[in-house]
């Protein structure tokens, strides 16, 4: 049994959560006492940090800005961000200890020969283009790894994604049985047109003649 300091009520030991730093490894707040005590924590943290942000707006805009800045100069910054995020989430291996091990961004896709382009444009709205650097798993059985990654745009990467060699093969035999029929059909069509444009041409040219009226 153990008494919690808020509450002042004995509880078997499995009441407490587990905490390293007392001696005897619980927790001195019953896990009831602890979740009304964490939940007014969330409030008051959240209360505070909107009133925090209000009072520092402009230092935010500028924080935000110098981002910014500083992934047009070298994206590397942020896609080592996001591929450290992805490897936690997914349980993946990662061994970027610096955004330089990531390789130097190119100019242009390499898969599609798109430019790369970082930061705004002309029609930019927020957030990324087709045009945008993005990080690729070579290999997508394996982890975010220096000899794992490449940088390509984001379009390619979004049509790659988790699709294999024959999954790319068959939409390209898909895509061309497509293209071949469209090509069919308009060639069908522009024969059409100029026939009718030919019919015209020789009714105009009987009815000069009288034949036709």
């Amino acid at each position: 049994m153990k008494k919690c300091y808020k509450c002042k009520k004995h509880s078997c030991l499995n009441d407490f959560h587990k905490d390293k730093s007392r001696k005897d490894g619980l927790c001195n707040l019953c896990k009831e006492c602890k979740k009304t005590k964490d939940k007014g924590n969330r409030k008051n943290r959240k209360r505070y940090n909107l009133k925090y942000y209000s009072n520092n707006i402009s230092k935010y805009k500028k924080y935000n800005s110098r981002r910014r800045e500083l992934h047009r100069i070298d994206p590397r910054i942020r896609l080592r961000g996001g591929c450290r995020a992805r490897a936690i989430e997914k349980g993946l291996d990662f061994d970027l200890k610096s955004y330089k091990d990531l390789p130097k961004v190119p100019k242009f896709c390499p898969i599609l020969g798109i430019p790369l382009i970082c930061g705004k444009g002309k029609n930019f709205k927020g957030g990324g283009t087709d045009n945008s650097p993005s990080t690729d798993r070579i290999d997508n059985d394996r982890g975010y790894l220096k000899d794992n990654i490449q940088i390509i745009s984001r379009k390619a990467n979004q049509m790659k994604s988790n699709a294999t060699f024959e999954d790319v093969e068959m939409l390209y035999e898909y895509m061309k049985k497509q293209r071949r029929k469209q090509c069919q059909t308009m060639t069908i069509i522009t024969q059409v047109s100029y026939l009718d444009k030919l019919k015209n041409k020789v009714i105009n040219i009987l009815t000069l003649l009288g034949i036709v009226k």
